[in-house]
């Protein structure tokens, strides 16, 4: 762990007028400084930057703190994260900080990335074709600020020009086949995006991962009018925001994201002033960016476009955000339109105002869903409706609000309230829940990719899990687990998905907090931490084991066990060894697997309990 003196020396060397300055204007205000807040919509200068005591705080919303705690939350990163970049900013070597490496190391793919999106923002601006391309985004609303801002490019109609400059640069072959970016035929390299606008696509991070490639200039109905990069080891559709790195201090500062359908819905709806603004990438949103979503804020303004499809998805989209508890307005746009479409129409201004003035809640959004475009004289518009209606309305908790709808919807179609609630009563029965499976569900059960990492546990991975909850109980608790270890350290012992579970509660959240709040912490959490977390929490729960008040013998004999299992893989990791090894060798090995056997007989005898216990 890092010692506070040094986490003070960071903060006293750290000029936090200068780092706040890197997000913010800040003026003059006494001895300190003021400027818009960038954690909330702020109207008058409410953010506060103390040099003397070095702060950084909103007077309004609360957000801030030292320079380490402010650039924690404005980058959304961890403790450890801040502390090295302040601490390598001002010279400071730092003993004992641990980042966890949530992601393998791909910078030569990002780098391969990078070079092709620099060719192709070259050719935009400097050949013939990038003329007739920049006419062409013109003309779609797309201004010279939006070209640039969105970094959009050209892929040239030639057969190996992006080919032959990453060649020249000598990156692997096999790497840009892998990135999507070459194909090859008969031993001959080509590109495989060739006279197209290219739209990059980059990662909550800012690198750039894939793009989406559009033709401008053919009538060709052979050509597909969109083609994008394929899914690769730095690109997965359902775990990418387009827009979202540029958006993030925008979705900050007005507490809210607008989530359109599509790429150029996005850039239509940034071009209006809405800095804000992302979308999915694939065919729908996934509860993996509705979990990212949830790192940046916790309100969403739903736009899709204005057609069956567009009001269906937005449905599907409501249920995913209600399992991480954000806030949701929808807007439904004129039938046929997209926010694209509709800027080009109607202008920015109308587009903003629209989009401010029509704004439904989830359950006015599903009365409308379900009513409207239908003719309530015809006795299957009025089945359609209801069919609708009901089926969302049967996981509705509020009564008071069932019958309100039910209410509206009984004079829309001139019947009593009394009837349409008894239709209501008789279509939700376990009958009918049955032959309409609920499909949010399925499409949420647990991932099946993910099942073989997470379900299996081994004898000794309970015990692990038994440490982990004793942890939670505080801060204190944790240091006192670790304490137990040879050398401080209880890493060695876990599983390496609990090791990483342990560095983000000990290494990581309780650098900064002393009591342990769950959601706080899940949200911190990648996918695959947070999946982990939960399934194997689920596991202990099913055995009563979840919510256990501290039992220090309890503790004891999970430690022992996890001693025990360590000693029995170091024993067998030595076989391999006196299997392979000769003379000398082998006999040091054996003298080594005879000194863990008497280890590992001692923690048997410790362990005498264990099984007793877990009952």
């Amino acid at each position: 762990m890092v010692a506070q003196d040094k986490i003070d020396e960071v903060i006293k060397k750290t000029d936090i007028v200068d780092l706040v300055s890197q997000f913010i204007t800040l003026e003059k205000y006494g001895s300190g400084f003021r400027g818009l807040c960038p954690f909330h919509p702020d109207h008058s200068p409410s953010f506060s930057v103390s040099p003397d005591k070095k702060i950084a705080k909103c007077m309004v919303c609360g957000e801030g703190g030292n320079p380490i705690t402010f650039l924690r939350k404005i980058k959304n990163i961890s403790f450890n994260e801040a502390l090295k970049e302040l601490a390598d900013k001002a010279g400071i070597t730092v003993d004992g900080l641990y980042i966890n490496k949530k992601t393998d190391n791909f910078s030569h793919l990002y780098e391969i990335m990078e070079t092709s999106k620099k060719f192709y923002i070259h050719n935009l601006l400097n050949t013939k074709s990038g003329l007739e391309a920049i006419e062409y985004l013109h003309k779609r609303g797309i201004d010279d600020e939006t070209i640039k801002r969105f970094e959009i490019g050209l892929s040239l109609n030639t057969n190996n020009s992006l080919y032959q400059v990453l060649k020249e640069k000598n990156y692997n072959e096999l790497d840009m086949m892998h990135l999507g970016l070459i194909k090859q035929n008969d031993n001959d390299f080509y590109d495989l995006f060739r006279g197209r606008i290219m739209f990059p696509i980059k990662d909550e991070f800012g690198h750039t991962i894939a793009y989406s490639a559009r033709i401008f200039n053919t009538n060709d109905k052979n050509q597909a009018k969109y083609v994008n990069s394929p899914e690769t080891e730095i690109f997965k559709k359902h775990l990418t925001l387009y827009n979202l790195s540029d958006a993030i201090l925008s979705i900050r500062k007005m507490h809210r994201v607008i989530l359109h359908e599509g790429q150029m819905d996005v850039i239509a709806s940034v071009r209006s002033g809405n800095l804000e603004t992302v979308c999915s990438m694939g065919t729908a949103l996934t509860k993996e960016q509705v979990r990212i979503i949830k790192k940046y804020t916790n309100n969403v303004l739903l736009c899709y476009d204005g057609d069956k499809a567009g009001i269906d998805a937005m449905l599907k989209a409501i249920k995913l955000f209600e399992t991480v508890d954000l806030k949701v307005k929808l807007v439904i746009l004129p039938d046929k339109e997209d926010p694209d479409s509709y800027v080009l129409k109607y202008g920015s201004t109308k587009f903003n105002e629209f989009i401010e003035n029509n704004q439904l809640d989830p359950l006015d959004f599903i009365f409308e869903y379900a009513t409207r475009g239908k003719d309530f004289t015809k006795n299957n518009d009025v089945e359609d409706a209801k069919e609708k209606l009901f089926i969302n309305l049967k996981d509705v908790k509020s009564t008071s609000s069932i019958e309100r709808y039910i209410g509206l919807f009984a004079k829309l179609i001139n019947v009593s309230e009394a009837s349409l609630l008894m239709d209501f009563n008789n279509y939700y029965t376990p009958q009918y829940n049955k032959n309409n499976a609920d499909i949010f569900e399925q499409e949420n059960s647990f991932p099946s990719f993910l099942e073989q990492e997470y379900q299996y546990l081994s004898n000794y991975a309970w015990a692990e899990l038994r440490l982990l909850n004793y942890a939670k109980l505080s801060k204190g608790m944790a240091d006192v687990i670790e304490q137990k270890f040879p050398d401080n350290d209880i890493r060695p012992y876990l599983e390496p998905i609990h090791q990483e579970l342990w560095d983000e509660l000990n290494l990581d959240y309780f650098m900064q907090y002393d009591d342990f709040i769950e959601q706080q912490f899940l949200e911190r959490l990648n996918e695959r931490l947070y999946n982990c977390y939960l399934q194997n929490i689920t596991s202990l729960n099913k055995k009563g084991d979840c919510h256990i008040p501290y039992n220090e013998a309890d503790m004891n004999d999970c430690i022992t066990k996890l001693k025990e299992h360590y000693l029995e893989k170091k024993a067998h990791e030595l076989d391999a060894k006196i299997f392979d090894a000769n003379g000398s060798e082998k006999i040091m090995y054996l003298t080594k697997k005879v000194d863990l056997l008497k280890q590992l007989e001692k923690q048997r005898c410790n362990n005498a309990n264990f099984k007793q216990n877990r009952k």
